[in-house]
């Protein structure tokens, strides 16, 4: 978490909708990063006995938040501490185990 870091990533953001070649790149980069996440989930469902329906809208939102958190803590790190973060992580997956992203949600 770095926040030097902002200014290129936001060049790389804008870069995905402009140039080909970098959008291929994200996007290679994006669903392997989805899948990895899909079989964390999976192993993290199947080691505490519960179910995720829906795994690649789960590692989406997975995904989304840290992006969003970090992005929230580059613009301002007294927005919330490194331990509001992991509690803040650690809420989503409560959610997780008590039936968030199950067949009830699925659109």
């Amino acid at each position: 978490m770095d926040p030097k870091l902002l200014g290129v990533w936001v060049v790389f953001w804008s870069l995905i909708r402009h140039s080909d070649h970098v959008s291929q790149s994200h996007e290679k980069s994006y669903r392997a990063y989805l899948d990895l996440i899909r079989q964390l989930l999976d192993g993290l469902a199947a080691s505490e006995g519960f179910v995720i329906h829906d795994t690649r809208l789960a590692a989406i939102g997975l995904s989304a938040m840290l992006d969003g958190l970090w992005l929230e803590w580059c613009l301002n790190p007294e927005t919330f501490s490194a331990a509001n973060g992991l509690h803040i992580c650690r809420c989503w997956i409560k959610g997780l185990r008590h039936g968030a992203f199950g067949t009830d949600d699925v659109l």
